[in-house]
């Protein structure tokens, strides 16, 4: 016994059984990460495709809100005339998704409809409906008309005084939520719910007459979903089973919404249970292959060819110099026994090879340091251009121009925040592929970076969801950088590359281009501020400082441009001249102050009735010009009566004193009836101006 225990060939099998035991180890480890990891892509893939059917229900309510803000336009729908039930009834033969399409008075009666309609009284006393009147506001809520699961929409339709006259309505069939994934089959076995924010079930598949309309908050997984808008869970269902349910909110108009996904488990994590006994199978057989094979190695390929190298050290401790250990194969042996011949060779070798390592990496370094000099020299000179130009629109041709040699293998473009924070427009584009998004004007919520604040990296579907503002399909790796600057965001760098690289290097941003990247957005984003700044200083030398409304200069400036881009394209253009009646007793009778506060309080009115297009100009004193672009002479009449009428209901105040009612008198001209220069134009309005004080003021009269 031992002699066995002695024996090289026994160590050896003992070395082999000891080699195996961490590997084991580590081979049970990997395989229960695997089923970890199985299982958290199971979770996640459960979650993207309940975020999936959240975000195109969401998409449907968007629709929904369109449709209505359009119905709200139509004159069949504010006049409530005989053709609103037809004109409805046409449109839900064309929008099958709809179950109901109406109109409901402020008060509560029923104007039109089409599709199945209810009581009059019941519409009366919904709460939703009320919500829409009060508010003023689209609104999701519940208008239960009809059968089956529906949400229900409202829009208000303003009369011309700016009142809710009457609500637009339409039920959203949400029946098919299993089709909502388009390209993403749904498991068998699933259950898809939507609550509501109170714990009502609006849709429950399979067995929708059980459990839809009913308020189940108490259930478990109802309560999971309104305390985890995003997230999965393990929780039984309205059925009792216990599931993997997968919840998402809704994030747009839709309000506080809830989709619930719920797979069986057991079929869910089947897969991963089946690849953990598959690797734990192939443990015990690759172990057994190992102990058979220990034997062999050990009588064929080790123990003959040492002692051929145990003698040949024999040799060499005699003094044999010369000797040389001639050991067949390319193994760890036959290495071992070359060993005395090559060492030196080798030695040589690394030492050239060590060389060789240095000057190669010189030369990088180098290379690294040419092009950080080329990309400052670059930005330096994109900051001095940006701050050289003239306006913003100047500034975005420069940096379509310069940024492309700071990024020579992406594309990508600029996007800046319109008229307003929830849209941005493309205003320069750079690359070899110059890829567009979509739309050149696309909604900010559709980019996770603007969403967060911060830089928003997509390397593949793994690293996260794509921006919607992307084209299709997205590119292969994209990176999307807000710009900030003095704590207001501008707008946004984007850059991209593919698709499909050949190489995995180009599959992602190395982490200098993310950090130059941000240093050419912070660049630009201070860059354009600046340029904001300077025209909003050069705005306030275009404007009344009193009334906030536009000077003088900037009126002849406007109706010159106005009127030849009106001779180009054949339309008309309405000028509209607007005197204050008695305006000198103000100033005589409450001193000069009361007479500002006069001129401000009509500013203020005019900005806040005007179209958008229009632009209202003080001319000096009392006198106020108003340019109506694409007006024709009657239309801005008519729109300049509602002026008059409404400048009687204002009611001006100074220190604490009433300064009575305000009357004015207008006169109206138009392009080509009464002229086709500013000055023309100006003076057939200033004329009917003073015919309507002369007609006894609080008038408007139309240029002859």
């Amino acid at each position: 016994m031992r002699d066995l225990f002695r024996s090289l060939r026994f160590r050896l099998l003992l070395l082999v059984l000891l080699a195996l035991a961490p590997a084991s180890s580590l081979f049970i480890y990997d395989a229960w990460e695997d089923r970890r990891r199985a299982e958290a892509e199971v979770q996640h893939d459960a979650l993207r495709l309940t975020q999936l059917v959240a975000a195109n229900l969401d998409g449907q309510v968007e629709q929904a809100r369109q449709l209505l803000l359009a119905l709200s336009q139509l004159p069949e729908v504010r006049s409530a005339v005989e053709g609103c039930n037809g004109l409805l009834g046409r449109l839900l033969q064309r929008l099958p998704m709809y179950e109901n399409l109406g109109v409901i008075s402020a008060d509560g009666r029923l104007v039109c409809v089409a599709g199945p309609s209810a009581p009059e009284g019941d519409l009366a006393s919904l709460r939703d409906y009320r919500r829409v009147v009060d508010t003023g506001e689209f609104t999701v809520g519940d208008f239960h008309i009809g059968a089956g699961p529906v949400i229900g929409l409202g829009y208000p339709v303003f009369d011309s005084t700016g009142r809710t006259a009457s609500v637009a309505f339409a039920t959203l069939r949400i029946s098919r939520l299993d089709r909502q994934a388009p390209g993403r089959p749904m498991p068998e076995g699933r259950v898809i719910m939507v609550v509501d924010g109170r714990g009502t079930v609006l849709a429950h598949f399979p067995d929708p007459q059980r459990w839809s309309g009913r308020l189940l908050p108490d259930e478990p997984v109802v309560a999971a979903a309104l305390l985890t808008p995003d997230g999965t869970r393990e929780v039984p269902g309205l059925d009792g089973v216990e599931r993997l349910y997968a919840f998402s909110g809704l994030r747009g108009p839709a309000g506080d919404l809830h989709v619930l996904i719920g797979f069986d488990r057991d079929s869910a994590f089947a897969p991963a249970g089946r690849v953990m006994a598959r690797n734990l199978a192939l443990l015990g057989l690759v172990g057994l292959v190992a102990l058979l094979a220990s034997r062999f190695v050990a009588e064929t390929m080790i123990l003959r060819r040492l002692k051929a190298l145990v003698a040949t050290a024999g040799r060499l401790k005699a003094g044999d110099m010369a000797a040389r250990a001639y050991v067949g194969g390319r193994d760890e042996i036959a290495t071992l026994a070359s060993s005395f011949n090559d060492m030196a060779v080798r030695l040589s070798a690394e030492m050239l090879e060590e060389q060789r390592a240095k000057e190669a990496l010189a030369r990088r370094v180098d290379e690294l340091v040419a092009q950080r000099t080329q990309e400052v020299d670059v930005l330096n000179r994109l900051g001095e251009l940006l701050q050289a130009s003239d306006d913003v629109d100047e500034a975005y041709g420069v940096i379509g121009r310069l940024v492309q040699p700071l990024f020579p293998d992406e594309s990508g473009w600029l996007a800046v925040y319109g008229g307003g924070r929830d849209q941005a427009e493309v205003v320069a584009r750079w690359g070899p592929d110059r890829a567009e998004p979509p739309e050149s004007i696309f909604r900010t919520d559709s980019c996770w970076g603007l969403r967060r604040g911060r830089p928003y990296i997509m390397t593949g579907p793994r690293s996260g969801p794509p921006c919607r503002h992307l084209p299709s399909p997205p590119p292969t790796v994209s990176m999307c950088l807000p710009l900030a600057a003095q704590g207001e965001t501008l707008g946004l760098l984007h850059l991209h590359r593919g698709p499909n690289p050949v190489d995995d290097a180009a599959a992602t941003f190395p982490e200098t281009k993310v950090r130059f990247a941000s240093m050419v957005a912070e660049q630009i984003a201070l860059s354009l501020a600046n340029l904001r700044l300077r025209d909003t200083l050069r705005a306030q030398s275009i404007r009344d400082p009193v009334t906030g409304l536009y000077n003088r200069r900037y009126m002849e400036e406007t109706l010159e441009r106005e009127l030849r881009r009106a001779e180009r394209a054949g339309r008309p253009l309405g000028v509209v001249m607007l005197d204050i009646d008695h305006f000198k007793q103000f100033n005589d009778a409450f001193g000069h102050d009361s007479g500002d506060a006069v001129l401000r309080r009509l500013g203020d009115y005019l900005q806040a009735n005007l179209r958008r297009g229009d632009v209202a100009c003080r001319q000096g004193g009392e006198e106020f010009v108003l340019i109506m672009p694409e007006t024709a002479p009657g239309d801005a009449q008519r729109r300049a009566d509602q002026l008059r009428e409404g400048t009687k209901d204002l009611r001006v105040a100074h220190l604490g004193r009433s300064l009575g009612t305000l009357t004015v008198s207008i006169g109206v001209a138009g392009f080509p009836e009464h002229g086709s220069t500013p000055e023309g134009l100006l003076k057939r309005a200033d004329a009917a101006m003073y015919r309507a004080k002369q007609a006894g003021r609080d008038k408007v009269v139309m240029a002859e």
